[in-house]
């Protein structure tokens, strides 16, 4: 089975990550309602018209993450959406609104897992990257040189230095509309995504409150509520909620008024 793959440099293209080609009969197919049977007929051209539909749903959604991490968000998505093609059935839902609710999910997971991973880094780490990219930015180094300044052997280590300096920034960048990345995914799946991972020890009347705040300022709560929790620390907590917040380079200002803005937010709910 041949895929429509776009084989020019990728250097041509800053902003939008081109992995495949528009296919002469996408709108012969696209948003054309088909039937199981018809699907399986035109498998190949099917194929590509959901690739190239999932191609401009990431670039179109995606703009504030690193073109890489585009990259790897679509490469992931070619798989299931093959898989997704196999698996449907036409008796459930409509297939084009099966495909777009398919890209849109995936995306956002697979997303929020490569995030999940690199929040593992050490602070250390994270600082260090800081401190490599924000160097090759203000010298405006190419990567050959700032790789032989600080001694990095494989462009595959300074791309993970770029993520782990950027990742949290792109992902809390708001749009003309004032909405960051995380809106963006989808409201649905991010109660779900923080409820069951971030902020399960948190109560549920806490949790509403949270949608309106970014990534970076639900960590800070997060912190908060463990430093709370832990008797050694409570008395103490404003100094040490800072204290942790540090480590991820949240400054203490940002800490003050986030957790003043939550404090004032829950004593309004109460009363």
């Amino acid at each position: 089975m041949k895929f429509l793959k776009l084989k020019k440099k990728r250097k041509e293209y800053a902003y939008m990550v081109k992995m495949y080609n528009k296919p002469p009969y996408y709108d012969e197919f696209n948003n054309v309602p088909m039937s199981k049977k018809e699907i399986e007929k035109n498998k190949e051209k099917v194929i590509n018209v959901c690739l190239y539909r999932m191609q401009k749903y990431v670039n179109r959604n995606y703009k504030g993450v690193q073109e890489h991490d585009r990259d790897e968000i679509m490469q992931h998505l070619t798989e299931i959406i093959m898989t997704k093609i196999s698996e449907y059935q036409d008796e459930k839902c409509a297939f084009w609104a099966y495909i777009h609710n398919s890209i849109k999910y995936e995306s956002a997971n697979h997303l929020l897992k490569m995030k999940s991973s690199l929040s593992g880094a050490s602070p250390d780490m994270i600082r260090k990257s800081k401190r490599i990219v924000d160097y090759q930015k203000e010298n405006h180094l190419p990567d050959e040189e700032l790789m032989e300044k600080y001694g990095i052997k494989k462009k595959k280590t300074l791309s993970k230095y770029r993520r782990l300096a950027n990742y949290v920034e792109s992902l809390d960048e708001e749009d003309d509309k004032g909405k960051n990345m995380y809106d963006r995914l989808g409201v649905k799946y991010q109660k779900e995504q923080d409820k069951d991972d971030d902020f399960k020890e948190i109560p549920d009347p806490d949790i509403k409150i949270l949608r309106n705040y970014s990534r970076e300022e639900q960590i800070i709560i997060k912190i908060y509520h463990d430093v709370i929790r832990d008797e050694k620390t409570k008395k103490a907590w404003k100094r040490e909620t800072q204290k942790r917040c540090r480590e991820y380079d949240i400054p203490g200002n940002k800490v003050a008024d986030t957790l003043r803005r939550y404090q004032n937010e829950l004593y309004k709910k109460k009363t």
